[in-house]
């Protein structure tokens, strides 16, 4: 196996896209995290790797420091060693890995036995796809596009999402992210509310593109209008926008920890492919 580092993300898309629609549910997360950072919103320290034998692809791999490693599906265990051997000539240590639970478990294995970091599970994910919706019923509101006088509440509603979903935060990414979404938005990344009497009571996003599909994010609802399905509303209207729109997909995560959330995905179309865990890695 040969670890072939890349510079041009626009190449790197090239080489990898055929290896990663051979699986396009699974390796979404892969797709997303490129498409941004080939429209500039990683610049720094990047790693785009494609972990190769006889110049074929057996496995992806990409990191936009200070985040993860991600890692692409693979069948071959070789693969991992490989990408190990190269991530750690590369950085040493790095503060964590997300991928597909049985390559990522096997991964932190491996570099466990390299670096003495220690695997932490930090979340169990599950992976979703939809291709036809089937919007709830008897849920009251609309949806519409966030605009200019929604700015200081998704400042904060952002903040809060990111406590839900990942237990922290911080309220300069929060402002960070919502104004991109405000100057920058395209089809296939924008925000949207929920509207109930002309009150915002929900908020999904899109983003994350891969060729055929779009993943859905960023879904919050406030203590306050919680139990009313209104996520659930919100999330089968800007699925059905986006299929509607061309995409054939739409992919979400799920935190395995949160039933409910799984559950009224499911039953707006979605279906599962694939379980994926995060894991931090500790220095001793």
């Amino acid at each position: 196996m040969q670890v072939q580092r890349f510079d041009n993300a626009d190449l790197f898309y090239e080489r990898v896209t055929p290896f990663l629609l051979t699986d396009e549910a699974r390796n979404n997360l892969i797709f997303g995290i490129l498409n941004a950072i080939r429209r500039g919103r990683y610049t720094d320290d990047l790693y785009l790797a494609s972990i190769e034998h006889d110049t074929k692809t057996q496995m992806v791999a990409l990191r936009t420091p200070p985040h993860n490693l991600l890692l692409s599906t693979t069948t071959e265990t070789e693969a991992l060693k490989a990408l190990a051997t190269d991530v750690f000539d590369r950085y040493g240590e790095i503060p964590g890995v997300h991928g597909p639970v049985n390559l990522v478990r096997a991964f932190v294995d491996i570099w466990q036995a390299r670096t003495n970091q220690i695997p932490v599970l930090e979340m169990g994910q599950r992976t979703f796809q939809l291709t036809q919706v089937r919007p709830p019923t008897g849920v009251p509101g609309i949806m519409r596009l966030i605009d200019e006088r929604d700015r200081i509440m998704l400042y904060d509603w952002h903040y809060h999402a990111m406590i839900d979903m990942f237990d922290g935060g911080s309220r300069d990414e929060s402002r960070t992210v919502i104004d991109n979404y405000l100057h920058n938005s395209t089809e296939t990344r924008c925000l949207f509310l929920w509207e109930v009497d002309n009150t915002p009571v929900s908020m999904t996003g899109l983003g994350g593109e891969t060729p055929n599909g779009v993943r859905i994010g960023s879904v919050y609802t406030p203590p306050t209008y919680r139990q009313n399905g209104y996520a659930s509303a919100l999330v089968a209207a800007v699925s059905q926008h986006a299929l509607d729109s061309g995409r054939r997909y739409c992919f979400l995560f799920t935190d395995l920890a949160n039933p409910t959330s799984n559950h009224i995905y499911q039953a707006i179309g979605y279906e599962p492919v694939e379980d994926f865990e995060m894991y931090r890695l500790q220095s001793q």
